[in-house]
């Protein structure tokens, strides 16, 4: 994905810049963008297998969504891969709503006001993980509820004081 976005750079090179951020005790940011032309979940699970390697201090994925005059916008319009562009000329590939969705927790039509159709293998494997997560928030809730009120209570005030929450 790296050399398809022409970024000049290499996953060997981002591994020795994390690291030797690490090593000066300099906190490393990574945004990911998802749901570029051609990415697969493949590419997907290897970008998220190197930062679990790299274990940066923050990490973000973002989703892809074409800005007008980008080489890559020239390309989508070009090979008409995009499923919608709206009024002011952004482009939205398919299985960006599930995309959003995985990436965000989001309803597509809180960002854009389209309802997308097409879906890619990529999509219906990120489908199945939402779908496992949403059975994990259900099972959680559903034990939380079994929970004595002073056990409940104490669980809600460790997860209100968790930096990470």
């Amino acid at each position: 994905m790296l050399e398809f976005m022409n970024k000049g750079i290499s996953v060997e090179q981002i591994r020795k810049a994390v690291n030797l951020c690490k090593k000066y005790d300099i906190r490393t940011y990574c945004s990911m963008i998802a749901g570029l032309p051609s990415e697969t979940y493949e590419d997907y699970k290897m970008s998220k297998r190197l930062m679990r390697e790299l274990k940066p201090y923050a990490v973000s994925y973002n989703v892809y969504v074409g800005i007008p005059v980008s080489s890559l916008y020239e390309y989508i319009l070009q090979n008409k891969i995009y499923e919608f562009i709206d009024d002011v000329g952004l482009v939205y590939l398919p299985g960006y709503d599930v995309k959003a969705k995985f990436f965000y927790g989001l309803d597509s039509r809180e960002l854009v006001d389209y309802e997308f159709k097409q879906k890619t293998d990529y999509e219906r494997k990120l489908l199945k993980l939402i779908k496992g997560r949403e059975r994990g928030i259900r099972a959680r809730k559903r034990l939380v509820n079994t929970l004595p009120e002073p056990v409940y209570r104490t669980l809600r005030a460790a997860k209100r004081n968790y930096v990470g929450y």
